[in-house]
């Protein structure tokens, strides 16, 4: 895992530096629509990517999985990445 710092102010004004742990999330909601009804969306979410770059190659491989076609049906992704500490 990834470690971020950021600074803390103290009450007598020293500053410390505290290392915090960064980690990206992927979040994803799908939709499918069939005979042209929408089913209700389902959202999922997968943790613990160590860098930016690792969740995003992660959500475009799952964006250019949705984009085949299955017959009768289209699917409805949106596929983000998101930092959290």
């Amino acid at each position: 895992m990834r470690l971020g710092r950021r600074s803390i102010l103290h009450g007598g004004g020293e500053v410390a530096k505290q290392e915090v742990a960064v980690e990206w999330v992927l979040i994803m909601s799908l939709q499918w629509v069939v005979g042209g009804a929408a089913t209700a969306p389902t959202t999922h979410t997968m943790v613990q990517f160590q860098t930016e770059d690792s969740c995003k190659a992660a959500a475009q491989e799952i964006k250019n999985e949705m984009k085949a076609t299955i017959q009768g049906a289209e699917t409805q992704a949106r596929v983000v990445c998101v930092r959290r500490k």
